[in-house]
């Protein structure tokens, strides 16, 4: 049936009745009593009158009637008294605690449903404020004419209008086409959001969500993030997830506080895959792309990094953590960071270069002048260039490094920083490093020549080999790749003679000196030359002889 309403005054004083209708006893007609003429039931008053637009009880009090302006029990009708809604059905008596459908005035083809409760009033939601009513168990909302709502409601207690754009945005409570209220309920968003709103907690246009969902409390209220500096995180089912400031739990890569810029270390970041319902995942390696305020320039080309949460499901950021016995190196967004790697003296991380990006000439010149920024402002690492299947710390004395013009060896301590970090020049197990480079001779001389500037050296010249190992020996005669011979006397480096001026090895005579020798003289006249230390000189200048000269 359509809805009709009745306007009434107020309700009068309760009396009690005698009546042969429901409740009622049949007897002899007094004042205040019912009264039924031709199937109709009146109220006669103290004083003789019939009782209009007014409400009167049955004898056991279990019922209330309304009489209406004709005097006429009213049935079957929604009344309107005093600001609050009322139905009577097909017998007269209120409803009470009971759902009644109406079919809606205005249209036909829309069921509206009301409840009455214990008072016989309409629920309704009262101050612009919705106010969950408990029903049987279940949490329903009305608006202010007292329908039940469905789908997605605001603060106000009013539905979200179909024509809204992003209605997630003012949806507070959601409630299913039963009425029911989501309460400790998940709700799938499936609507295409408009593409230019943005969360700030998240930092993404919600247009590059793939799902979105929204997680409604308790008390049937949709969980979201306060204030705009820290997203709020929730515990459900044992698993812990996060939501911003529009309620949308925020899948992968999240900023959990937008206040700090992105390349800070303090900005906190979280991650909750899709693959898994969108919880945070805890101990956990993640392959995402960061978002455009994380890094404008991995979002525009869609460059992906490794992440890793710990236990609490935070991301691993700005230092270098172990993971499973290995360690690896993290920025300050959380990326994993490959190639080699500069961590400031406190630890925190500084920069990252791909292997290629530096010479050997780069790994050898001092800090004042090096083009390898903060590498004297923190410690060197190198960590596994391939970052799909490694990426973890390299240690050891002989670590092989494809960098900008060819392979080179590197060495790297225990802790992974490098022996020399920092442009020092460090001889370790008779082999000297600078910036981690082991200092080897020309692969084709097979020798070269480093001047040891280590503490307590006194700056001598030492030879060493193509494995960068320190030559001993004293009158020791060698030959390099370019056919010039090499005097190491008392360990250290003495001369190099071409062989042009010494076609044989060079002799040692008992006087202590050494000369150039050619067999092919007779007696004395084969010394031809007296070799010294400042003859050698000269032939420090090949570059291929030269390993490091500062």
């Amino acid at each position: 049936m359509k809805v009709k309403f009745w306007k009434i005054g107020l309700m009068t004083s309760v009396l009690t009745v005698s009546l042969s209708l429901p409740g009622f006893a049949a007897g002899q007609w007094f004042a205040d009593e019912w009264k039924q003429e031709d199937g109709n039931w009146k109220y006669v008053e103290n004083d003789g009158s019939i009782a209009t637009n007014s409400w009167r009880v049955s004898e056991d009090k279990k019922n209330y009637y309304y009489l209406g302006a004709d005097g006429l029990m009213v049935k079957e009708t929604l009344l309107e008294d005093n600001g609050n809604l009322y139905y009577v059905g097909s017998d007269g008596a209120m409803y009470v605690n009971k759902w009644k459908d109406f079919v809606d005035a205005d249209d036909p083809n829309v069921t509206n449903w009301y409840y009455f409760g214990n008072d016989g009033k309409a629920y309704k939601s009262a101050s612009d404020k919705a106010t969950p009513r408990l029903i049987n168990g279940k949490k329903y909302l009305f608006n202010g004419d007292g329908k039940m709502l469905t789908g997605l409601i605001d603060a106000s207690g009013n539905k979200v209008e179909p024509s809204t754009s992003n209605k997630f945005v003012e949806t507070v409570y959601y409630c299913g086409e039963d009425g029911a209220m989501y309460t400790e309920q998940w709700y799938k968003y499936d609507q295409a959001p408009e593409p230019d709103l943005r969360s700030q907690l998240g930092q993404r246009e919600y247009s590059d969500y793939g799902i979105m969902w929204m997680y409604f409390d308790a008390n049937g209220k949709k969980v979201k993030a306060n204030t705009l500096d820290y997203a709020k995180t929730m515990e459900i089912n044992g698993k812990t997830y996060v939501f911003d400031e529009y309620g949308i739990m925020m899948p992968d890569i999240s900023v959990s506080n937008a206040t700090v810029a992105a390349t800070s270390s303090n900005a906190k970041y979280r991650y909750a895959a899709e693959s898994a319902d969108g919880q945070i995942k805890k101990d956990y390696w993640a392959f995402r792309g960061a978002n455009d305020v994380m890094s404008e320039e991995d979002y525009d080309t869609q460059e992906f990094s490794w992440f890793r949460t710990n236990s609490e499901g935070k991301v691993l950021k700005n230092k270098i953590y172990s993971v499973y016995s290995r360690k690896y190196a993290f920025d300050r967004l959380g990326r994993m960071q490959t190639g080699f790697v500069i961590m400031y003296f406190d630890g925190s991380f500084a920069q990252s270069y791909k292997v290629d990006t530096w010479s050997r000439a780069d790994f050898l010149q001092p800090a004042a002048t090096s083009p390898i920024p903060a590498i004297d402002r923190g410690n060197l690492y190198f960590f596994g260039a391939d970052e799909l299947n490694d990426g973890s710390m390299k240690t050891g004395e002989e670590v092989y490094v494809d960098i900008a013009d060819g392979r080179a060896v590197f060495g790297f301590k225990p802790s992974g920083i490098a022996y020399g970090s920092g442009s020092t020049l460090v001889r370790h197990r008779n082999k000297f490093y600078y910036n981690g480079l082991r200092l080897d001779a020309d692969e084709d001389l097979g020798y070269g020549i480093v001047k040891d500037t280590t503490q307590g050296s006194n700056n001598t010249w030492l030879v060493v080999d193509r494995d960068g190992r320190v030559v001993k020996g004293n009158r020791k005669v060698l030959k390099d790749g370019s056919d010039s011979w090499i005097i190491i006397m008392d360990n250290k480096f003495f001369a190099r003679v071409s062989a042009s001026e010494s076609p044989n090895a060079p002799k040692f005579r008992n006087d202590g000196s050494y000369w150039t020798y050619d067999s092919s003289f007779k007696g004395n006249d084969r010394f031809l030359r007296k070799i010294t230390a400042a003859d050698g000189d000269d032939d420090k200048n090949d570059n291929n002889f030269v390993v490091f000269s500062r």
